[in-house]
Parts: C-alpha cells; sequence; structure tokens
C-alpha cells in the first residue's frame, strides 16, 4: 500500500570492498545510492563506514583484506558472516546507529509544535532514471 506519509531514513553499508573509510565515498554504488536518496530528500546515515572506522580501529589489517581472506580475519567476522553480510553484533551495531537518529529526531520533534512535527516529502512526478531496472 502506498503511505506518503511514510518517514524514510537511508542506510549506506559497507562490505570487504568498502572496509577503508577513507576511501568510502569513491566507491560509484554508493555515490548511486546517494544521488538517488539526495534526489528525493531522503536522510541517510552512513552505518557502514561507522562500522568500517571501528573495524579498522581496532585491527588496522583489516585495510588489505579480500572477498576470500576476510573470512578468516577475526577482526572481520567478528562483524560479519562474510564479505557483505552483517552477523548479530554487525546487524546491532547499524540497529544502535538507526535508533540513535531516530531517537534525535523524535526529540526534535517533540520540541516543535505537534502541527508542524512530522513533514511530508512529495516524491518527483518522474524517477530519476529512466533505465529499466
Amino acid at each position: 500500500s502506498y503511505a506518503p506519509e511514510c518517514e524514510i531514513v537511508g542506510l549506506l553499508t559497507t562490505g570487504v570492498q568498502f572496509k577503508d573509510a577513507v576511501t568510502y565515498d569513491k566507491f560509484p554504488q554508493l555515490s548511486a545510492h546517494r544521488a538517488i536518496l539526495r534526489h528525493y530528500g531522503i536522510p541517510y546515515l552512513y552505518v557502514g563506514r561507522d562500522l568500517a572506522k571501528v573495524i579498522l580501529a581496532n585491527d588496522p589489517t583489516t585495510a588489505g583484506l579480500t572477498v576470500t581472506t576476510c573470512r578468516t580475519n577475526a577482526s572481520w567476522t567478528e562483524y560479519f558472516s562474510d564479505e557483505v553480510h552483517p552477523n548479530d553484533k554487525g546487524h546491532a551495531f547499524y540497529a544502535g546507529k538507526v535508533q540513535d537518529y531516530l531517537s534525535e529526531q523524535m526529540k526534535d520533534a517533540a520540541a516543535r509544535d505537534a502541527e508542524n512535527a512530522i513533514s511530508v516529502t512529495v516524491l518527483p512526478p518522474f524517477p530519476i532514471l529512466t533505465l529499466p531496472y
């Protein structure tokens, strides 16, 4: 069902190919997702970049991981079950970031007049891409 009043938050996650928090923004996949989110005025969280920073801070050798070697690296497998899918601890990390963001948004909304607390974003009548994906 269509719900135009629904509030949406985009999540930009990570994987072994995005593990370098310094160059995280340079990956074309992330740039494409970010462009779509910006086009529609949807706020987004860099939960993956935040997790990559934690992993790199705990073990700088993770910067050299590959799809093959990540599966045996203790620092990587602490948060991921393979090269891209978080395990329970990884999901908990992402969920904590989302919860923090939503809590802040709710505090801000409560501080405003109830009539102005929820903003509705109307999507443009045209898609950002014309390609048939």
